[in-house]
């Protein structure tokens, strides 16, 4: 072996270095988009979850015992007390928006009337995707 054989095989050149490190760059510009929308779609989706469990809490205590007072509305940020309903003692957080309210309407002929957060209706809407999370997550 002669010396230009040996000046040859000694590693990569920096053309071959540049261009690694652009696909790579790339990749993790693609692969951290897709990071965020699955994030932001699991914040929804728990958003929507709390709701629906609110509403199944609330329509058990209204449907219950006679002599239970439940809130006609609820109205707050996630940490407002909630009197009056078993299991439910304050309001959750919302996991998209942390000072985002929840608006919660109830009658003791129709039970929960609706759920929205931050102005979006959630409950009763009884696709996936309701106002909520189109608002968010469609694309």
């Amino acid at each position: 072996m002669n010396k230009a054989d040996t000046r040859n095989n000694r590693g990569f050149s920096l053309v071959e270095l540049i261009i690694v490190i652009a696909i790579l760059a790339v990749l993790s510009g693609v692969l951290t988009l897709n990071v965020i929308k699955y994030y932001t779609n699991a914040c929804v989706n728990t958003d929507i979850a709390n709701a629906k469990e609110m509403a199944n809490k609330l329509g058990a205590a209204i449907s219950g015992e006679e002599g239970i007072l439940v809130p006609a509305n609820i109205q707050g940020p996630g940490g407002t007390e909630v009197t009056g309903v078993d299991g439910l003692t304050v309001l959750p957080y919302s996991k998209r928006d942390r000072n985002a309210e929840w608006e919660i309407r109830t009658s003791f002929e129709d039970g929960v009337v609706e759920i929205s957060l931050g102005g979006y209706l959630i409950f009763p809407d009884g696709s996936s995707g309701n106002a909520y999370y189109n608002a968010f997550c469609a694309h």
